[in-house]
């Protein structure tokens, strides 16, 4: 099945003008973010109305096209990725549409950006005079209810303009929310909708999915249609029988679908089983297939109209991968007039003059493959009732495979109306056949890579109604487990994990083993030094001097022109040998040139003193000052250089200040926060003075004060680490390069990017395949996040990507044999010829072909390291050869006789010469020619091509017929047959042939070959003629008051 919205199918009642795109919907236009995309939103925000500040540098397009709104419409399908980056713009300058597109596609992080589909009902006018459901009849429905009729809990969902829930057909059948409390105004269920107990409207985002007025009808048919409750006295059945109903209003309009996959994400999200889209147009779009995939991924089977259009083309949702597209048919099983069809149609169903629940608790017939959908989607629940466990993909094959072949009603649209008409009772038949099946074991996780001590969730996705499940988790507590669905399973282990599940029911059992399933790494451990701030401490800056400010601050740039302000710290009883970060807490910060240096230094602190440099990295006073100005701390990283601590673990950190000024002129600011609460001298606090020596706060030489510096270091045993290994440094354009992560380190993300490269972004993959189209050099880059303090690296190489030759041949592509063509090729400066038969040279620019027979040759160009090819196909003809072929001839008044020169090998042109003859000449290849005169004629053909002519002649004898009477034209009653069991030639006369009458026979070419004169009067003549070839004969009666000459055929 190829893919598996046009609103509602029926054909339409109405016209709903868009003023910009008549498929598309005015001022709306969907857009995907990539993964890599930083988004400020906080999480309780409103999805329905997204700050546009939210995004980078979307508030700079909105402001250029009236911004009205930004939301995330699928905020619901909170289990696929995509559908979360998705957003929906909307902006009042509806004829800047394209542009708008353009802009945000141009925009950094944007994946993609489209105009937003508009769809419509399909919906033919009602008739009626026709009341009765022959559709159910049709499809043999009567049988498949003996299969199941009552007591489903299969949730069919329509998602469509309303539903009137109080009608009485429909309300025994409807689906409710039992998860949520109506009215309380909780989303108690938390599938991202409040109170919607009854259904939802997606339109108007409220939780009534009644019509809001009777034109608001469609729904209320297509319910009906699909699941009416049937048998119960009251109005009208349907194929679904008790099948729940689940209301999905899902437009603003009437007559249009504005909201047709916000609904399908509600349906899906709620727990639908079957979701029935009566509705579409032509407009194809990436975020229509990624709503339909995420509803497949819940568990939904699509089923979709196909469009009353009459056409081929393809019609959205009904095209999309995983969706049903369903055609229409009438009560004979002929395509409805109306419906379309193709290739992509998947199955066909009732569709034409359908009765149903109207609007209003009444009833009435509506036409389209808006009712041929639920027919499909109705069987569809009948179906999943009889087996709810049985897999989508096979109960979908159960329906299409056991259709009605309607070939031989549809004969101009054989394999264009899917595999036949749904036939309700093979299909239940088909399904009833699995319930004896064995089961089939099969399982998911929530994780499938934790660290140690982390713990996972395992789902039973078991098909064919097992009825014991037996879990085995190695390395898992608790270790086994008997029962559908296993508590969590916790791994405190590093290592690689099995998980098995044997399934069981009365027809037998399975086992899925998934080896290498679960993924366990050392902890991550971080060691996040005075994080939180112990209690007590109390941030301060403290200045020099008697005046505030006047000389400066104690920990930072003071008039005593220190070099370094350091803190000690002894991390001997940590387990953690690596410092791969470091918060600082500014509390003043200044700089009338922010581009100003200040480095983080570690320094060795074995020996209790500042000892040898370990490594540094450097922050910036202008970063500095914005971390102030926001009250957040100064992040100084080493995540790509890891500092590894000395055995002792004991280590200074320390802040250089010899780049800040303390001048008359320029009065550099910058404090380091510290805590004197509970703070003994000497303090763990130093400072390099202007002199290099290190002095400790507290001792003789320094400040008397005893304090902790806002200094965080973050230790760890396993820091983020981004290792990338290329299959190869330098390629030729159009060729891949395979990327390795092998040794990275991480836990929380893996993300490439490569730029120049196709794809461009590759997330949560250990490898990837990257082609490089343009030469140049490009930087492939790995980036991780997670390890020991979930922080971030990277790492990058460069790919070398050379040119690629486009070579290109050009000469005489058809010579005469014998003849010689020049060939020019071009696009490298080194290339080679082959193979080498008829050429003058193999190599270079230049050479002379002279084959014997037709020949392709291939050119390879060679740049660097780099080739590629061309061929060219020399043609070599022959000079024409003539042939002459008697085709037939026809004895006329006068004589005329057919030829045929086309047999001729390798002509091009044709010259016939008729001596006597009518017309004399001819340039046709199969020419028509007429005689007047008996004799022998030499009919001469020259056939001419660009290697030559050829002549050839051939004599025919041409005899003319007496045509007074003309052919057949007998003045008496004469019967000429030919009896091809006897060979005989049979003439009858009612009136007799008299005596003396001569009776000749002739050959095609005017030959006499029998002449025989009567000697009485007789009623009857015999000509034998097995002695001659089949072919056409003449036979001439003479008599003496007529003459007449009449074709006969011998086979």
């Amino acid at each position: 099945m190829k893919k598996l919205l046009a609103l509602l199918a029926l054909i339409p009642f109405g016209i709903f003008a868009q003023t910009v795109h008549v498929n598309y919907q005015d001022g709306k236009i969907w857009f995907k973010l990539t993964n890599e995309i930083r988004i400020s939103q906080p999480l309780k925000e409103d999805p329905t109305k997204i700050p546009v500040q939210s995004i980078p540098g979307l508030n700079q397009i909105v402001a250029k096209y009236g911004f009205v709104n930004l939301s995330k419409p699928f905020h619901a399908a909170k289990t696929s990725p995509v559908l979360q980056r998705t957003y929906l713009l909307e902006f009042s300058s509806i004829q800047d549409v394209e542009k708008c597109v353009k802009d945000l596609e141009n925009l950094v992080g944007v994946e993609y950006a489209e105009k937003v589909p508009l769809d419509k009902f399909c919906l033919t006018p009602n008739d009626p005079s026709y009341s009765s459901q022959w559709g159910l009849t049709n499809i043999n429905a009567p049988t498949a209810w003996n299969y199941f009729s009552t007591g489903s809990n299969v949730v069919i969902a329509i998602v469509d303009d309303a539903v009137e829930r109080t009608h009485a057909d429909l309300s025994p059948n409807l689906w409710v929310n039992t998860g949520e409390i109506a009215g309380n105004n909780i989303d108690d269920d938390n599938n991202g909708y409040i109170d919607d107990i009854n259904g939802y409207d997606v339109g108007s985002n409220d939780n009534n999915p009644n019509p809001p007025s009777s034109a608001y009808d469609h729904g209320t048919h297509v319910a009906g249609i699909s699941s009416a409750r049937s048998n119960n006295g009251v109005g009208v059945a349907s194929i679904g029988f008790s099948c729940k109903l689940m209301c999905v209003k899902s437009t603003t309009t009437v007559g249009q679908v504005t909201n047709g996959y916000d609904g399908i994400v509600y349906a899906a999200a709620s727990g639908a089983d079957i979701i029935n889209m009566s509705w579409g147009g032509p407009g194809a779009s990436t975020t229509g297939q990624n709503v339909v995939n995420y509803a497949v991924s819940q568990g939904c089977i699509l089923i979709a109209a196909s469009g009353n259009d009459n056409v081929n083309t393809q019609f959205y949702p009904a095209a999309y991968n995983n969706v049903v597209s369903v055609a229409a048919t009438t009560s004979s099983n002929t395509k409805a007039s109306f419906s379309n069809y193709g290739t992509w149609i998947d199955i066909s169903a009732p569709g034409n003059n359908i009765y149903s629940t109207t609007v209003g608790n009444t009833y009435g017939n509506k036409s389209g493959t808006s009712m041929a959908s639920p027919m499909v989607a109705g069987l569809a629940g009948l179906m999943k009732s009889l087996n709810p466990n049985m897999p989508n993909a096979a109960l979908i094959n159960c329906l299409i495979s056991t259709a009605a072949n309607i070939n031989a009603q549809n004969p101009s649209f054989i394999g264009q109306l899917g595999s036949g008409r749904i036939d309700a009772a093979a299909a239940m038949a088909c399904v009833a056949t699995s319930l004896n099946n064995p089961p089939v074991a099969d399982f998911s996780a929530n994780f499938t890579t934790i660290s140690a001590g982390g713990s996972v969730l395992f789902t039973n996705l078991s098909t064919y109604n097992p009825t014991s499940w037996n879990w085995t988790f190695t390395g898992g507590t608790p270790a086994t487990f008997n029962g559908q669905n296993p508590p969590s399973i916790t791994y405190n282990t590093p290592g690689t994990y099995a998980v098995s599940l044997t399934a069981t029911n009365a027809n037998g059992t399975d086992t899925e083993t998934k080896t290498g399933y679960i993924v366990v790494s050392a902890a991550a451990v971080c060691q996040r030094i005075n994080l939180p701030t112990p209690a007590g401490w109390t941030g301060a800056n403290y200045y020099t001097g008697a005046t505030f400010a006047a000389n400066g601050w104690i920990n930072g740039m003071n008039a005593s022109l220190d070099k370094q302000k350091a803190m000690y710290f002894d991390a001997s009883a940590s387990p953690n040998t690596i410092l791969n970060n470091v918060y600082v807490a500014f509390g003043l910060a200044y700089s009338a040139n922010p581009a100003k240096i200040v480095p983080i230094n570690i320094y060795d602190g074995t020996t209790g003193t500042p000892g040898a440099l370990l490594g540094s990295t450097n922050l910036t006073m202008g970063q500095i000052m914005s971390d102030v100005n926001g009250n957040f701390y100064t992040e100084a990283s080493f995540v790509n250089n890891p500092i590894t601590l000395p055995a002792s673990k004991k280590f200074f950190v320390a802040l250089g200040l010899t780049n800040l000024q303390w001048s008359a002129g320029v009065k550099d600011t910058l404090s380091i926060v510290s805590n004197s609460n509970g703070q003994t001298s000497p303090s763990p606090t130093w400072e390099q003075q202007s002199n290099n020596t290190w002095y400790q706060y507290g001792t003789a030489g320094t400040w008397n004060l005893g304090v902790s510096l806002f200094i965080h270091p973050f230790l760890t045993n396993t820091p983020s680490q981004a290792i990338i290994t290329p299959s190869t440094l330098t390629i030729c354009a159009g060729n891949s390069v395979n990327f390795n992560a092998a040794g990275s380190t991480y836990q929380d993300t893996l993300l490439w990017s490569f730029p120049g490269g196709t794809p461009t972004i590759v997330p949560s993959a250990p490898t990837a395949s990257v082609t490089y189209g343009t030469p140049g050099t490009y930087n492939a880059i790995l980036y991780t996040i997670g390890g020991g303090c979930s922080l971030f690296d990277s790492a990058f190489v460069s790919i070398t990507v050379s040119p690629t030759p486009t070579i290109s041949v050009s000469g005489d592509n058809t010579i005469c044999n014998g003849a010689s063509t020049a060939l020019t090729a071009s696009g490298s400066s080194s290339l080679a010829w082959s193979p080498a038969t008829g050429l003058s040279a193999t190599t270079g620019s230049n050479v002379t072909a002279t084959p014997t027979v037709t020949t392709t040759y291939s050119i390879t160009g060679t740049t660097g390291s780099c080739s590629n090819s061309t061929t060219i196909t020399i043609n070599v003809d022959d000079p024409a050869v003539a042939t002459i072929e008697f085709v037939d001839s026809t004895v006329a008044c006068p004589t005329s006789v057919s030829f045929d020169g086309s047999n001729s090998t390798g002509a091009d042109s044709f010259s016939w010469t008729f001596p006597g003859g009518i017309p004399a000449t001819s340039n046709s290849s199969s020419p028509t020619a007429t005689f007047q005169n008996d004799g022998t004629v030499i009919v001469q053909l020259i056939t001419t091509n660009t290697c030559g002519a050829d002549t050839t002649e051939f004599p025919i004898q041409i005899t003319t017929i007496n045509c007074d009477l003309g052919l057949n034209d007998l003045n008496i009653d004469y019967i000429i047959s030919y009896n091809p069991d006897q060979a005989l030639i049979h003439i009858v006369s009612d009136l007799g042939l008299t005596t003396g009458t001569n009776i000749q026979l002739y050959n095609e070419m005017g030959q006499l070959l029998i002449s025989n004169k009567l000697a009485s009067q007789v009623s009857t003549v015999e000509i034998p003629v097995s002695s001659y070839a089949a072919g056409m004969y003449f036979v001439r009666i003479t008599s003496d008051s007529h003459e007449a000459t009449s074709k006969v055929i011998k086979h």
